[in-house]
C-alpha cells in the first residue's frame, strides 16, 4: 500500500505536508525540523536553505531518529539544493514521492 492508497488520514498527510511546507507554520527551518523531531509533523522539505538555517534543527531531528537528506553545509543556499527530513515510518516513501514529481532537483536562484 502507498500513501495515495492508504486511508484518508494518510492521504491527508501528503496534502497537509505540502501545504505545511508552503506556509512554513513555525517561522524558521530549524523550528520546522524540530517539529519533525518531536513527532508533530511527519516530514519537511525545502529548497535553498543555508547551513545556518537548518544545521541545529537537522541535528536535533537526526538525533531523534528522523531520516535526513541534506546538502553539504558548505553548499550555499543559492544553489537551490533540497533538504528532506522525515519520520522513519514514512521517510523512504516521502523521498520516492518527491523524486517521482521531480521535486528533488535543485531550484537555482
Amino acid at each position: 500500500m502507498t500513501l495515495l492508497d492508504a486511508p484518508c488520514k494518510h492521504r491527508c498527510w501528503v496534502i497537509s505536508c505540502l501545504i505545511y511546507v508552503t506556509f512554513d507554520a513555525f517561522g524558521s527551518a530549524a523550528l520546522d525540523l524540530c517539529a519533525v523531531a518531536a513527532g508533530r509533523v511527519d516530514a519537511y522539505y525545502e529548497h535553498g536553505l543555508n547551513a545556518w538555517d537548518f544545521a541545529a534543527g537537522l541535528l536535533i531531528a537526526q538525533e531523534a531518529g528522523a531520516k535526513v537528506w541534506a546538502p553539504s553545509p558548505s553548499m550555499p543556499g543559492s544553489a537551490g539544493e533540497i533538504i528532506v527530513v522525515a519520520a522513519p515510518e514514512v521517510a523512504e516513501e516521502m523521498y520516492a514521492l518527491l523524486q517521482s514529481i521531480g521535486a528533488l532537483k535543485p531550484l537555482a536562484h
